[in-house]
């Protein structure tokens, strides 16, 4: 929902996806990294004073997967992108408001 004219919440339902299209959408999104992914491998190795790279899509590729058939099933408002370890490690989310995640999802 998002605030109408006189500051009520107004709904504005996302349309209407087959489980079909919305299966195919999903698998569509995953290919597109495949493929990309594909050509980032390509790159020559960076140099000094790059010791690490890490390749989330390689090492995390299943929770990925999962989480993209699970939210990617059709038109969304809101996309959270990111990929930014922290300092303990790759696990992090980069979410402050943990408790939130669950309704925005």
């Amino acid at each position: 929902p998002q605030p109408a004219a006189d500051g009520s919440m107004e709904e504005h339902p996302e349309p209407a996806v087959t489980t079909t299209e919305a299966d195919g959408l999903a698998e569509r999104f995953l290919q597109l990294e495949r493929e990309h992914n594909s050509l980032l491998r390509e790159l020559p190795p960076f140099g000094a004073p790059v010791s690490h790279v890490y390749s989330p899509l390689d090492y995390a590729w299943e929770p990925h997967r999962d989480f993209v058939r699970r939210y990617c099933r059709g038109p969304k408002r809101v996309l959270f992108l990111g990929m930014n370890p922290g300092p303990f490690g790759m696990a992090q989310t980069g979410v402050r408001a943990l408790w939130r995640l669950p309704e925005a999802l």
